[in-house]
């Protein structure tokens, strides 16, 4: 199976935010796919540059594998966690993770896939 690519992938619970954020970012250019669930998104066929991850959507146990496998992808993705947790989230491995606190905006999360993150932290 050959590897599905995208610059960024959403991976929320609820369809409607992943879709909305989904589009806003393919009108900023990136190429953007959605998964329900975490683990939706860390298949071996599945790869992107950055990952969003709606954390409050899932339990702890699950946001700590996705991290966990992303962070031990090469090339390291950039990993956005929304609501920001802090770095007891942060996996092992090489992917750099920005936690963003609620209210993240389109705009915000946009600027934190890219490089421009301000008012969150980053491991």
């Amino acid at each position: 199976m050959a590897a599905v690519v995208a610059d960024v992938t959403v991976v929320a619970a609820a369809r409607a935010t992943s879709e909305r954020l989904c589009h806003y970012l393919e009108e900023a250019g990136l190429r953007c796919l959605t998964a329900a669930r975490p683990a939706d998104a860390t298949g071996a066929a599945h790869r992107a540059r950055a990952y969003v991850l709606m954390a409050d959507d899932f339990e702890a146990g699950e946001v700590a594998a996705a991290l966990h496998i992303w962070g031990g992808r090469r090339p390291p993705p950039r990993v956005v966690v929304v609501p920001g947790t802090g770095p007891a989230l942060a996996p092992e491995g090489g992917a750099e993770v920005v936690f963003l606190p609620r209210p993240a905006f389109s705009w915000t999360i946009l600027d934190a896939i890219v490089g421009r993150a301000t008012g969150g932290s980053a491991c």
